[in-house]
């Protein structure tokens, strides 16, 4: 797994640090976060005005084979998902995937969220100039995505977008800000399936739904 990470402190002085698994070392603990001696490291290379590849206790310039390949990696790996319907409730998020990630609000465009005929759940299908709101959960792993592919079933099929955030990226989300935000958004399947119908709204389906939606599919 490769990650991308923009610090502000060491923004202003014009460094941007990446850290991930290399070919020869590796920084990642189990949980995504470097260890001490990454940030140790970042503290001996902040005087140097230069994008620096951080692995342990290697790095390497711009414009290596390692730092292109590390960059194309990470580029590739998708961790976030925006959330738009059942999803939305912590309550189901914690009965998925067994915790709550870090989230923010955010909106994707050209889509459209429609309630089901029979269903306690939404589904969204692409429809150009219209938009739907939710939330981007930020760094999930391996592991939780196919246990919301599990929960989502072949309904659904997951697609990348480009979600637009409405508020500030929590603390503890290492993002970098310089690069397109990229998200998994589950699409319903059938695009001219007529058990679509409307709008479905989250609050309306909470105050009305959720009781029931986590006693008929967790019990």
């Amino acid at each position: 797994m490769k990650t991308l990470i923009s610090l502000g402190k060491l923004q202003s002085r014009g460094v941007f640090v990446m850290y991930g698994n290399c070919d020869s070392c590796s920084t990642l603990t189990q949980e995504g976060r470097p260890p001490t001696s990454f940030w140790f490291n970042i503290r001996l290379h902040a005087s140097r005005s230069s994008l620096l590849v951080f692995s342990n206790s290697c790095w390497r310039r711009p414009g290596s084979t390692k730092l292109k390949r590390m960059a194309a990696g990470a580029a590739a790996a998708v961790r976030n998902v925006f959330v738009y319907g059942s999803l939305l409730a912590p309550e189901v998020m914690q009965a998925v995937i067994h915790r709550v990630p870090p989230s923010a609000p955010a909106i994707v465009s050209d889509f459209h969220r429609y309630g089901v005929r029979g269903q306690l759940y939404p589904a969204v299908t692409p429809k150009v100039g219209d938009k739907v709101t939710g939330r981007v959960v930020f760094g999930l792993t391996q592991q939780e995505l196919a246990l919301l592919d599990d929960y989502e079933d072949t309904d659904y099929t997951r697609e990348v977008v480009q979600p637009t955030l409405l508020d500030k990226v929590p603390d503890q989300v290492d993002i970098l800000l310089d690069v397109p935000l990229q998200a998994y958004l589950y699409v319903w399947t059938r695009t001219d399936d007529i058990n679509l119908y409307g709008d479905w709204n989250y609050e309306d389906w909470r105050k009305n739904h959720l009781a029931e939606y986590l006693s008929r599919y967790f019990g």
